[in-house]
């Protein structure tokens, strides 16, 4: 029985975990595999313990961000990630790809409790939800949703401005 509702489980959130996870690894896909696969050992150990007092959803996904969040602990000598706008060699696709990339880039400048709260909101979850898989008030994911969206935008604006600046400059 355990195993038929676990495969369930796997089924259905192995993808939004693994994109959470990708997340909170910087783009590392080894990593971010390695990290579903502990959340997903997570579940499986813990499985007898939900008491279903929140939705499956949101246990899952506090399991996914406590698994990250001691990895990031642990990881104290993590290196910095290759800037992906440097691996786009097509100059159109450096156009077409700049906002993203520069999404990117912005998002993680946020904190990593920040990230986690864009992560979830990418995954359509609600700002309840989130309150609820973070542990904080709803009150303060709407307050902390504004304050990053400002911090996003400047964020954009300044690379943007800087990247203009350097192709005026002949860079």
């Amino acid at each position: 029985m355990i195993n038929e509702e676990f495969d369930k489980l796997y089924e259905e959130f192995y993808s939004k975990v693994y994109r959470l996870c990708l997340g909170y690894s910087k783009g590392d896909e080894d990593l971010a595999k390695d990290l579903s696969q502990e959340v997903f050992i997570a579940v499986l150990n813990k499985m007898h313990s939900f008491r279903r007092e929140s939705k499956i959803s949101t246990w899952i996904y506090r399991i996914t961000v406590n698994v990250c969040l001691m990895y990031l602990r642990k990881d104290n000598t993590r290196s910095e990630h290759i800037d992906a706008y440097s691996l786009i060699d097509n100059q159109e696709e450096k156009t077409e790809n700049i906002k993203v990339v520069l999404l990117r880039k912005c998002i993680n400048e946020l904190t990593e409790p920040d990230q986690m709260i864009v992560m979830l909101m990418l995954e359509g979850e609600t700002n309840a939800d989130i309150a609820d898989i973070m542990e904080i008030k709803e009150g303060s994911i709407r307050v902390r949703i504004h304050r990053f969206k400002e911090k996003l935008r400047n964020c954009i604006e300044h690379y943007e401005r800087s990247t203009r600046n350097m192709e005026y400059s002949g860079y």
